[in-house]
């Protein structure tokens, strides 16, 4: 039995099938209708045509749904890339398929290569515009190079075509990538030689690109979502843990340490002078502020009760180190405290920003308190030193003044002075645990429950400031009485706090004497024992009491006068000469005078003292007369 026209439609008969029906039709017609005959072949070629093209559009249906539902399970931005450049090459029966993605600033790197590409195409970027990449991306239009390197209606790019030639880059396709209006990237598709796209690979090209774009959005968007949430998570954990700190009276170095873990990065905190207050790598040295570079942003946010709280960042590079300085004050109420710093190579993120900004504000709310508490302990420790160094303290007073900044003084083992004040004593005393403090005149005076040997092991041999520590008869571990157990209340080891007083007051002026001694010979600094010090100490502080006067006055009586009479300075001439070994050139180096100044001193010495003050006895008794002389006028003005 012959088809008919319908069934050879619906078997997809080619052309020739087709012609060899018609023929069959004819051979059979009747005279006059072979032009109906004619008509019916061409009716049945284009409805073959529309079949084809239905078929060939729900396969392509089928294909986009398929892969819509591919990648509606993929959330992972990388898995999503991978998929859709699969697909294309699949699809299109081409060499590769690559996916290229705006990057922030503003360039078109390629993000995913599927099939054979070389590296150095793979790390190619394109500005909009260049190339086939950077024109679909600028006009949002799809367009196909039958061969790129030799078509002159693409914008070429020097560098991208050299690497091209060595991929033998020939046909290039590329459609728009689109979310909405925008265009969020291009889906390309190339061959390793020329090749001519038809209408309808653009159009199936085209159709894998509509549900990409939306794929890779929303994973980019959750992808974002879970940093977001991860980094608020990681943000609200880290504030947890430097306020924990803060509470359980950890120092700012363990917030500092805390930090960095956090960020990866080294972490300085400074005051507003710029002293850095903590570190958590000594090396580290941040940069002047005022010298910082870069872009900075802020914020401010106030409250009715006029609190104010601001943000300001910035940002610097070292070049030495190559890596990059960031910054965010530290300030609370309004009040700066200083700043907070991050070395870093890489940029901050906001995430990373944030945690810095939060860590700031805690680490201000902390040097906040301890400035107070500082000054409340400074107020205190100047009441109590008042109280207590005095020619005749009072018991209960000086009992009142120690219950209020917490000192228990029948636990307190040694009285250490330190011959400096401000942010130099604070560095000394910072390295000794359990210390009251407070200032005596220009010194600093600290009270602990140490031996003294334990505080010369705490401090060591490196200090930039005479310290000296002076036991405290009555103590367990005092030097001085060393089989005596440590008082439980505040009436000391002595049975009253008249003794406990008197006996911390003595210690006191042992150590201060100690010090004057320590300046007055002009020793290094060092950590010294007020009883290494012996008989010196005594003899000294005796002359400076008055005892020493008639000697000064016997030994240098005459170049005092003369000093006094004529502005001169032979007591300052004799004491350097006698110093520096009686060397001409030293002596005249010490007291920057040529040589022949210094030889006319000396010879007005001899004549007021006699030729005899050479000899070594008579040169030892002018040198106890000079440091006599020295320390009487350090506390009572020059003797004689």
């Amino acid at each position: 039995m012959r088809p008919t026209w319908l069934t050879l439609v619906l078997d997809d008969a080619d052309d020739d099938r087709l012609a060899a029906h018609l023929a069959s039709c004819l051979s059979e017609a009747a005279p006059g209708t072979e032009p109906l005959a004619h008509r019916e072949a061409e009716r049945a070629r284009r409805l073959r045509d529309l079949v084809r093209q239905g078929r060939r559009r729900t396969a392509e249906l089928g294909v986009v749904n398929d892969l819509s539902q591919q990648l509606a399970r993929l959330h992972d931005p990388t898995e999503v890339l991978r998929e859709v450049a699969r697909r294309a090459r699949l699809q299109l029966g081409a060499d590769v398929a690559y996916l290229m993605l705006p990057d922030t600033d503003g360039t078109l790197p390629i993000q995913y290569v599927d099939g054979a590409l070389g590296h150095g195409l793979r790390r190619t970027r394109l500005r909009p515009g260049e190339g086939i990449g950077g024109r679909v991306f600028e006009t949002g239009q799809a367009f196909w190079s039958g061969d790129y390197l030799t078509d002159e209606t693409v914008r070429h790019a020097t560098g991208v075509d050299e690497v091209a030639a060595q991929e033998r880059l020939g046909g290039i396709l590329g459609v728009p990538l689109r979310t909405g209006e925008e265009v969020t990237g291009v889906l390309l598709v190339a061959e390793h030689r020329p090749r001519a796209f038809t209408d309808a690979e653009v159009v199936r090209l085209s159709a894998l690109a509509a549900p990409a774009a939306i794929a890779i959005r929303n994973a980019q968007l959750i992808t974002q979502r879970e940093a977001a949430l991860r980094s608020q998570q990681e943000a609200a954990a880290l504030h947890d843990d430097l306020t924990g700190i803060v509470a359980n009276r950890g120092g700012l170095p363990e917030v500092a340490a805390a930090l960095a873990r956090a960020l990866g990065a080294g972490v300085v905190i400074t005051t507003t002078s710029g002293h850095v207050v903590a570190s958590s790598d000594p090396g580290l040295r941040p940069p002047r502020a005022d010298r910082v570079g870069g872009s900075t942003a802020g914020s401010s946010t106030g409250s009715s009760s006029g609190s104010t709280t601001a943000s300001t960042t910035g940002s610097t590079t070292a070049p030495s180190a190559g890596a990059g300085w960031h910054w965010v004050p530290v300030r609370a109420g309004g009040v700066d405290h200083g700043r907070l710093w991050v070395c870093r190579a890489q940029n901050l993120t906001p995430a990373d920003v944030r945690s810095t900004e939060r860590a700031a504000l805690v680490i201000a709310l902390s040097m906040a308190t301890e400035r107070e508490l500082a000054e409340q302990s400074r107020r205190g420790g100047a009441e109590l030193a008042a109280a207590m160094f005095v020619d005749s303290p009072d018991p209960q007073r000086v009992r009142r003044r120690a219950e209020a900044v917490g000192l228990d003084l029948g636990r307190v083992a040694t009285v250490v002075v330190v011959g400096a004040g401000g942010p130099g004593a604070e560095r000394v005393l910072a390295r000794m645990p359990r210390a009251w403090s407070g200032q005596v005149g220009e010194s600093t005076v600290a009270l602990l429950d140490q031996t003294a040997d334990e505080v010369r092991d705490v401090l060591g041999p490196a200090v930039a400031h005479h310290v000296v520590v002076a036991a405290v008869p009555g103590v367990h571990g005092s030097a001085a009485t060393p089989r005596l157990e440590r008082a439980p209340t505040s009436a000391g080891a002595n049975g009253s706090a008249a003794a406990r007083v008197a006996a911390v007051a003595a210690a006191w002026r042992r150590a201060d004497r100690g010090l004057g001694v320590l300046t007055t010979l002009g020793r290094p600094p060092a950590v010294v024992r007020a009883e290494d010090l012996g008989v010196l100490a005594a003899v000294l502080s005796s002359a400076a009491e008055g005892a020493g006067v008639e000697h000064v006055r016997w030994q240098l009586g005459p170049l005092l006068d003369r000093d006094a009479a004529s502005g001169s300075d032979l007591v300052g001439t004799l004491g350097a000469y006698l110093s520096a070994g009686r060397s001409h050139a030293a002596t005249a180096a010490r007291l920057g005078v040529h040589t022949n100044t210094l030889y006319q001193r000396l010879h007005r010495i001899d004549e007021l003292l006699g030729e005899r003050w050479r000899e070594p006895e008579r040169a030892f008794e002018l040198s106890l007369a000079l440091v006599l002389h020295r320390l009487s006028e350090r506390v009572g003005g020059p003797a004689g």
